[in-house]
């Protein structure tokens, strides 16, 4: 089963990093792990332009940073969000 992460920290020293990474070891079977931090792995801001609507996404402004994201998730049987809390909110 390959596994997709996204990440809202680069941080890897935090009980959010830390509990996916203990959540994964305990599934059993796992075979790759796409990995993304964002905004570092998709720097680019919608502008609304609607071409993923549209169905054009090859058009959008970030869809070579988006591609290898919808990529892996194509690939992958999971995907977990991981984004830390602070001060009790998202």
């Amino acid at each position: 089963m390959d596994i997709t992460i996204i990440r809202a920290t680069s941080r890897k020293n935090s009980s959010t990093y830390n509990a996916a990474k203990y959540f994964i070891s305990k599934l059993g079977n796992v075979g790759e792990i796409f990995e993304f931090i964002l905004p570092e792995d998709m720097p680019h801001i919608c502008c609304g332009c609607y071409a993923c609507i549209k169905g054009d996404e090859e058009k959008c402004g970030g869809y070579k940073y988006l591609k290898p994201i919808l990529d892996a998730f194509d690939d992958s049987s999971l995907i977990i969000f991981c984004s830390p809390v602070y001060v009790g909110h998202i």
